[in-house]
């Protein structure tokens, strides 16, 4: 038998497989303003770290962004974090299905992401939410993995042991980025790096014994 009682989850690449060419923000700001891909990357670093933690709108962020490459704001850049997300992914039937049967088994799916309110928006109308017990958002408890990555602090998992009131052995976390999972095994939280569906469900029923 295990401990765990709480699995806590990326939104994106752990329940979805996406087209990255269509969903990279700053693959598709590159493209219109034809600037090189690391120099956008630089641009819109902390712009977009406020607006994870829900500290600027997107008009703001958008604001931030132009006087940081010292050009106008393009309409089309205005259109990025608003594409339908089917346009760009399709939900990992087997992942849905291995959630549905964590519920039976009385064990609580959480998504933890650092998606900003327009994604946040674009992933309701998807309906994937109800899947899901609960979630915790950047964009609305102020807090984000890619901060912790970047202070090596372990905030936004702290913040979810102390909101269900577990200890770190009644945790697993999932996630696409390894640098998020190092955060999380500082607190002694189990973690799986998902590659692909198939390996991500083996990992998982190893570590919950099913």
């Amino acid at each position: 038998m295990n401990n765990i009682k709480y699995i806590f989850r990326d939104f994106r690449w752990t329940i979805m497989k996406l087209d990255t060419k269509k969903y990279w923000h700053v693959t598709q700001i590159s493209n219109i303003y034809n600037i090189p891909k690391n120099e956008i990357r630089k641009a819109v670093e902390k712009p977009l770290a406020k607006m994870r933690r829900g500290e600027i709108t997107e008009k703001n962020f958008r604001k931030e962004f132009s006087k940081n490459i010292n050009k106008p704001i393009l309409k089309d850049c205005s259109k990025i974090f608003h594409t339908p997300v089917e346009l760009y992914s399709k939900p990992y039937k087997n992942i849905i299905n291995l959630i549905l049967k964590l519920k039976k088994l009385w064990y609580k799916n959480i998504i933890l992401s650092d998606d900003f309110k327009a994604q946040t928006k674009n992933v309701k109308k998807t309906g994937l939410h109800k899947y899901f017990d609960d979630k915790i958002l950047s964009c609305e408890v102020g807090l984000s993995k890619f901060d912790d990555t970047v202070n090596g602090t372990t905030k936004i998992f702290e913040y979810a042991l102390k909101k269900y009131w577990i200890q770190w052995s009644e945790a697993v976390f999932v996630d696409d980025l390894e640098k998020n999972c190092i955060v999380a095994n500082k607190l002694w939280i189990k973690t799986i790096v998902a590659q692909n569906s198939k390996q991500t469900i083996r990992d998982l029923k190893n570590i919950l014994k099913i």
